[in-house]
């Protein structure tokens, strides 16, 4: 089993993929340059976006183009998966 780590979202957009330029860069030859990005709504909920990746972005098992998550969701981006948890206060 693999460790996990713990990253928290410091800017209002934060794009993931495996490009040099991305907020989150993850060597994983299955991402895309640019894969996905999240950002927060109005209300302060987060969202995951599609940036038209090859591999895709998988929460919960369903492939999607933008979602907002929740605690507890899992969000797969080639062979990394997310696990959303609330933010520490």
């Amino acid at each position: 089993m693999f460790g996990g780590r713990a990253v928290a979202l410091e800017r209002a957009v934060t794009v993931i993929g495996r490009a040099p330029g991305c907020d989150l860069v993850i060597e994983d030859v299955t991402l895309s340059r640019r894969t996905c990005s999240l950002s927060f709504d109005g209300a302060g909920h987060c969202i995951v976006t599609d940036l038209d990746s090859a591999c895709g972005v998988v929460v919960n098992g369903h492939k999607v183009t933008r979602a907002g998550l929740h605690a507890g969701d899992r969000v797969y981006v080639g062979s990394v998966v997310f696990v959303v948890e609330p933010r520490a206060e």
